[in-house]
C-alpha cells in the first residue's frame, strides 16, 4: 500500500479558514514584518506563495493542494476587488469588475512565484507551516469526534483506511504535544457537544482526496498541480523516470457509476484532455479488488440545438454516441482510463462554437451489461455532463 507523504498535514473541507480565523493564525508570522494587522492581500499572498512553492517543489499532499485552491478563492473574495465583484453580480459592470479581480490575482501570483523562486523545497517553509496551523486543529478535532461514528464504521474500507492515515498525519504535527492537544480537543467536544456522524461526513473531501493519492501511489504515480496551468494537474511517475502521463487533468470529483447489479455507486474520478486532443476519464475505486472489474464508458452529444431538448424521454434518441477505449494496465495511473475518439472532441468543439445553440451532454460509466443504454429515459434518470475544456475551445 502506498502511503501519503510523511510529515504532512491533511486539510479540511470546513471553511475553517475564514478571514478572521486566518488573520489570527497568521498574525505571528506577519508581525515580524509589519506592525499593522494582517490584511486581505497579506492573507491572499500567503496562499499564493504556498501554491507556487508546491508547484515548483511538489512537496504537499494532493488534499493540501485542494485546501490551498479553496483558500485562494476565499481570500480573493475578501479583497477590495473581490468585494467589488460580489457587489456587481447582476449589474452591467460585473464583467469589468471580474476582469480587475482576475488581473489582481494573476499579478500577485506572479509576484508569489518570484518570491519563492529561491526558497528551499521543504514543507517546513514558513508559509506552509502558517497555512497548516490555520486549519489542522479543527481538522484533528473532527477526526477525534468521528472515531466512534457509525457512519465511519459502516463506510467503505478504502475511505476508512484513508481516514486512519489522515488521522496519523494530524497527530504527527503535534509530536510529543499530541496528548496535551488531544485532551484539550476532547474537553472542547464534551463541552460543546457534537454529532459523530456529521463530523465524519464533514471530512468527505480530504478523505477522498487522500484515497485518490494513495491509489495513484499504488501504481507509482503522483498527482501534481501544474505551474503553467493553474487549476490543472498532471500524473507523474514516481519510479525515478518522472514520466508524465500525456494529459492535462482536472481535480478529483465524486460522480456515480452504475455497477453490474444496476446500482449507482460513488467513485473517485478526474477528467481531462490528452496531448493529442481526446477526452479522457480516469476512475479510481477504493481498491483494485473492490467493485466492478470491468467498466465501459459512453459519451452522448446532443446532435441538434434545442433549448428544451434535455427535457423528456426521447433525448438519447437524438444524440451522437461515442464509446471509449479502456486501459487498465500499468499505462493507466488509476483503475480505469477511458479515452474517447477525437471525433467526440470535435463534436463538442463544434457545438461550443455555436454561441446561439443549446446543447446537452451525458457521460455514462457502467458495467458492460448496462449497454446498450435504454433509449427511453426521462431527464430524472439522466445526469447532465460538462466535458472538459479543449485547447482553443
Amino acid at each position: 500500500m502506498s502511503d501519503l507523504k510523511e510529515h504532512t498535514i491533511p486539510s479540511l473541507p470546513i471553511r475553517s479558514c475564514l478571514v478572521a480565523v486566518i488573520a489570527s493564525c497568521f498574525m505571528s508570522l506577519l508581525s515580524a514584518a509589519q506592525t499593522e494587522p494582517a490584511g486581505p492581500y497579506d492573507i491572499l499572498d500567503i496562499w499564493l506563495r504556498a501554491e507556487q512553492l508546491d508547484q515548483r517543489c511538489h512537496i504537499l499532499n494532493y488534499f493540501e493542494i485542494q485546501e490551498i485552491e479553496r483558500g485562494i478563492v476565499g481570500a480573493t473574495k475578501q479583497t477590495p476587488e473581490g468585494n467589488a465583484t460580489q457587489s456587481a453580480i447582476g449589474l452591467p459592470n460585473f464583467d469589468a469588475e471580474l476582469e480587475k479581480r482576475v488581473k489582481m490575482v494573476d499579478e500577485r501570483r506572479t509576484d508569489a512565484r518570484l518570491a519563492v523562486a529561491e526558497r528551499p523545497c521543504t514543507d517546513q517553509d514558513t508559509d506552509v507551516v502558517a497555512l497548516r496551523s490555520s486549519y489542522v486543529r479543527q481538522y484533528l478535532k473532527a477526526l477525534i469526534a468521528s472515531q466512534q461514528s457509525r457512519a465511519r464504521q459502516t463506510d467503505r474500507a478504502g475511505r476508512r483506511r484513508a481516514g486512519d492515515q489522515l488521522f496519523g498525519f494530524a497527530r504527527s504535527l503535534y509530536g510529543a504535544n499530541y496528548e496535551t492537544v488531544g485532551q484539550s480537543l476532547i474537553s472542547e467536544l464534551q463541552s460543546e457537544g457534537f454529532d459523530a456522524d456529521v463530523a465524519w461526513n464533514v471530512l468527505k473531501n480530504p478523505i477522498n482526496d487522500g484515497l485518490w493519492q494513495i491509489r495513484l501511489g499504488e501504481k507509482a504515480y503522483a498527482y501534481q498541480s501544474r505551474q503553467d496551468q493553474p487549476g490543472y494537474y498532471r500524473a507523474v511517475k514516481t519510479d525515478g523516470s518522472e514520466e508524465v502521463f500525456p494529459a492535462q487533468l482536472t481535480h478529483r470529483s465524486n460522480p456515480k457509476i452504475i455497477d453490474s447489479a444496476g446500482y449507482s455507486i460513488e467513485i473517485n474520478q478526474a477528467e481531462g484532455v490528452t496531448d493529442d486532443g481526446r477526452f479522457i476519464i480516469m476512475v479510481s475505486k477504493d481498491s483494485s479488488e473492490a467493485g466492478s472489474q470491468s467498466l465501459q464508458a459512453q459519451l452522448l452529444v446532443q446532435e441538434v440545438s434545442a433549448r428544451h431538448g434535455w427535457i423528456g424521454v426521447t433525448w438519447r434518441e437524438s444524440t451522437l454516441k461515442f464509446d471509449a477505449d479502456v486501459e487498465t494496465g500499468a499505462g493507466c495511473p488509476v483503475d480505469f482510463c477511458f479515452t474517447f475518439p477525437v471525433e467526440a472532441s470535435e463534436a463538442v468543439r463544434v457545438r461550443r462554437a455555436d454561441e446561439d445553440g443549446f446543447y446537452n451532454y451525458e457521460l455514462v460509466i457502467a458495467a458492460p451489461n448496462a449497454f446498450p443504454l435504454e433509449t427511453k429515459m426521462n431527464e430524472y434518470g439522466r445526469e447532465a455532463y460538462y466535458p472538459p475544456s479543449l485547447p482553443n475551445n
